[in-house]
């Protein structure tokens, strides 16, 4: 018997292993919180991401339900007065905890991606002196999890399928931390969806524990 679209969106079980689903939750000082489920498609025979999609969304959850939900692997964000703080996450995997920022080589000038104006526009980060880097690196989980700490019920996100990296270029793309990326996305919208209201937010993007293609460390430009 297939699962109802409230039953996935509140069973957090299938994260304890390998899936292809992302649960994202957010509530503020009210009392009521929200609930997002996606799916994600992989590449055929491998455990590569190729797209998110939009499963499902329920509004008015009761904030109490939306705290009980716990997952160990989880991307935890707290937003304050537009000051983002990232939560603790002690995840055994290895894979990086927090996104980062990076300077794509000059031997990339070429791409389309190179401006990194999509990823700002999704985040609503200006040119600042902090933020000139044209690129952000993250993971699925991690990306999905900023851009709902600006909105929630997010939808209609554009963007370009996952570029794989030429070989010639992937040693221009490593992070300050040491993180190697081989595929990038350009974000070519800025997602919609439905400003927080109030001046604190909290995020948490569920993830499954087995599965490669959440701890793929992505450029998105």
């Amino acid at each position: 018997m297939a699962k109802t679209i409230e039953s996935q969106l509140f069973d957090v079980t299938k994260y304890h292993g390998e899936c292809n689903h992302i649960t994202v939750i957010t509530y503020n000082e009210g009392l009521n919180g929200l609930i997002t489920l996606f799916e994600i498609t992989l590449r055929e025979e491998s455990d590569v991401a190729i797209s998110v999609d939009l499963v499902g969304v329920m509004q008015k959850v009761p904030k109490a339900i939306l705290k009980s939900m716990r997952v160990h692997h989880a991307i935890r964000l707290f937003s304050k007065n537009r000051s983002l703080e990232f939560g603790p996450d002690n995840r055994p995997d290895g894979s990086p905890r927090l996104p980062c920022f990076m300077e794509i080589g000059t031997r990339t000038s070429e791409t389309a991606w190179r401006t990194g104006d999509g990823w700002r526009r999704a985040l609503g980060v200006g040119h600042d002196a902090a933020t000139q880097f044209n690129g952000l690196v993250a993971t699925i989980p991690q990306m999905i999890a900023l851009m709902h700490s600006k909105s929630s019920n997010l939808h209609s996100v554009l963007s370009t399928p996952p570029y794989d990296i030429a070989p010639s270029e992937q040693g221009q793309l490593e992070s300050p931390s040491g993180l190697k990326v081989f595929r990038t996305v350009k974000i070519r919208a800025k997602p919609q969806g439905e400003v927080h209201s109030g001046n604190e937010v909290t995020v948490k993007a569920f993830y499954p524990s087995d599965s490669n293609w959440a701890k793929e460390t992505i450029l998105w430009a």
